[in-house]
């Protein structure tokens, strides 16, 4: 035995024949080893023989290397392969002992292999083992950039994880693939806002990008070159589609197209037909309005006055049909054009268009504070107005009544004078009016006007009416008056209904002789009664003297809300009497009727002989 080589473990002598081999080498001691026990002697042949044990000296293998193409692939270098196509690579394992086990790996995923490894001895030293295997990888989109890695696996590698590999980057090339980043969600308004689109391309090797506008069906024009299209600030002839084109050696993208649209107020660019549109009266007539802008605009339409007036609003749409057109449509009209950009409402009118009415005259419906009948009093003057519209203008205005006819311009005497007509701030429109300088009871009538041009005529009547002189204020006395004695009534029952009389029950107070009158309620006094008077208009009435009489008291007792009666002695001078239904109390002076007038209020002070204070009594009609 050779020491510090090979030595026995027990001892032979007893049987056992276990060797130790120290510091085993691959060269001498690797294979497999038998333990022989020789004859006796020669003619015996008692020698012994064991099984075969196979002694492995572990060779950890080199690094793995991974070839493509039959070439080798530097650790961290690129494995290229167009999209689609299947890249076969190996991994080879060498002057291992024994053979490793290789695996494959892309990104963090484990391939499988559709064929084992191979594993031979190595020609140059048989004691070591060559191993490679074959993987065939599909060339993916999403497999660009990611690490292939061949891993072998060998107890003698000396690391946790007995293992050693080799990584390439799959380097996979594909035609490019575009996206838009950064396409306005809101509206753009010209002048305003900027707009900044980029298109990205994924694309291995890099995509040159240009952008296309779009001029017309199948007609474009580089617009940009490069990833970004920019326009600041944007303006409305940048409104278009845009197409975004890539491309590499792999081939071209689909184009990706945007449509830009870039938002303005409108402007108007044509509005008439003409600037001046003359139509026949009862006719047709109609405008136009064109506007630019983005969104399309409403329209509205809208007739404007040069008196002052608010503009008239009269349609809505691009174009204003106005039928059967009068002279009150005569005028000016303009056209308001609107949109509305990011909430904000922007309008703009156009100059005006004129309409021009021609036809026969026509006098024109009076307006709220003219009226047909024209109210007057018996010597005050009167004004009669109407008010027409002509084109061409009048050539005959004139005023008829009975048998009279008065033109414009000309003055009947005494007291008629038609005036010329007067131009209205109204175009084509005039005023025609008679004054009379003092009116009488006869002038109450209707009264024509005739209005003729060349192209017609037309008429209209007004009526005068001619009041007596006080007639209206007596109205509107009586309505007042009447208002106040209901109000005193009214207190006077509430009066009654207290228990009182407007004398002591147990008192006869003496009264005085009372001149009265039918058409005044004025009375003339007796040196010792005193009559006062109220009274609530300033209306003046005739007095008319008639005889006096004699006024007598009765005992309150019998007549306790009667106050006075007539005399037992003489003919009834005084009957006061209450008309069921009629608002106010009278009464009977020797057979006729004495009224108390509402507007007044009488108070009768009786005479006393002695010194006591007066008691005084009113007068008030009953309900």
């Amino acid at each position: 035995m050779h020491l510090k080589k090979y030595e026995w473990v027990g001892s032979p002598d007893m049987g056992d024949c276990s060797l130790w081999v120290r510091s085993a080498t691959l060269e001498f001691d690797d294979g497999l080893w038998q333990c022989q026990v020789t004859a006796s002697d020669f003619t015996t042949q008692d020698a012994l023989a064991s099984e075969p044990a196979k002694l492995v000296v572990r060779v950890s293998p080199q690094r793995p290397q991974i070839e493509y193409t039959d070439r080798l692939i530097l650790p961290g270098s690129n494995v290229t392969a167009r999209a689609g196509e299947i890249a076969t690579l190996t991994c080879r394992a060498r002057y291992g002992n024994p053979s490793p086990l290789i695996k494959w790996y892309v990104g963090e995923t484990e391939l499988r292999t559709l064929r084992p490894q191979v594993n031979s001895t190595e020609l140059d030293n048989p004691r070591t083992w060559a191993t490679y295997s074959v993987c065939e990888i599909l060339a993916e989109r999403s497999r660009y950039g990611q690490p292939i890695r061949c891993v072998a696996i060998h107890p003698a590698y000396a690391n946790p994880t007995m293992s050693s590999s080799t990584e390439v980057r799959f380097d996979v090339r594909y035609a490019p693939e575009t996206r838009l980043v950064g396409v306005p969600t809101g509206q753009l308004e010209e002048g305003r806002d900027q707009l900044e689109i980029r298109c990205l391309a994924d694309a291995n090797p890099p995509a040159a990008i240009l952008w296309r506008k779009t001029k017309s069906p199948g007609v474009t024009e580089v617009a940009s070159i490069g990833a970004t299209l920019m326009f600041s600030p944007i303006y409305r002839n940048h409104a278009a589609v845009y197409l975004c084109e890539a491309s590499n050696t792999e081939g071209e993208s689909s184009p990706i197209s945007v449509q830009v649209s870039v938002n303005y107020p409108p402007m108007i660019t044509a509005v008439g037909p003409d600037r001046l549109t003359t139509a026949l009266l009862y006719s047709g007539a109609s405008f136009e309005c064109q506007a630019d802008a983005m969104p399309p605009a409403e329209y509205r339409w809208a007739q404007i006055f040069t008196d002052g007036r608010m503009p008239l609003e009269c349609g809505t749409g691009q174009r204003l049909i106005l039928t059967n057109v009068t002279y009150e449509q005569q005028g000016q009209y303009i056209c308001l054009a609107s949109n509305k950009i990011n909430g904000n409402i922007r309008e703009v009118k156009s100059d005006p268009v004129s309409l021009q009415v021609v036809g026969a005259p026509r006098v024109v419906k009076p307006a709220i504070t003219e009226k047909f009948v024209v109210v007057t009093t018996e010597g005050s003057p009167a004004r009669l107005e109407i008010r027409l519209c002509s084109d061409p203008k009048p050539r005959l205005v004139a005023w008829e009544w009975g048998s009279t006819r008065l033109h414009a311009g000309e003055v009947l005497e005494p007291r008629y004078r038609a005036l010329d007509l007067e131009p209205l701030a109204s175009e084509d429109c005039y005023i025609a009016i008679l004054e009379l300088t003092s009116t009488v009871k006869e002038d109450q009538r209707l009264y024509h006007v005739i209005v003729e041009n060349d192209r017609g005529s037309d008429r209209r009547a007004l009526m005068l009416k001619v009041d007596e002189p006080g007639q209206i204020p007596l109205v509107i006395g009586a309505v007042a008056g009447f208002t106040v004695l209901s109000v005193l009534i009214m207190g006077f029952v509430c009066f009654l209904r207290s228990d009182r009389c407007c004398v002591a029950r147990n008192t006869v107070p003496a009264l005085q002789q009372v001149h009265c009158t039918k058409a005044s309620n004025a009375m003339i006094e007796d040196p010792r009664l005193a009559v006062d008077t109220m009274e609530r208009t300033s209306q003046q009435f005739v007095p008319e003297k008639r005889a006096n009489h004699v006024l007598k008291p009765v005992p309150s007792q019998q007549y306790q809300q009667e106050c006075y009666q007539h005399d037992q002695h003489q003919q009834q001078h005084y009957q006061r009497h209450h008309h069921h239904g009629q608002p106010h109390g009278q009464y009977t002076l020797q057979g006729e009727q004495l009224f108390l007038k509402p507007d007044r209020l009488a108070t009768l002070k009786p005479y006393y002989k002695s010194e006591k204070l007066p008691q005084y009594t009113t007068f008030k009609p009953n309900n």
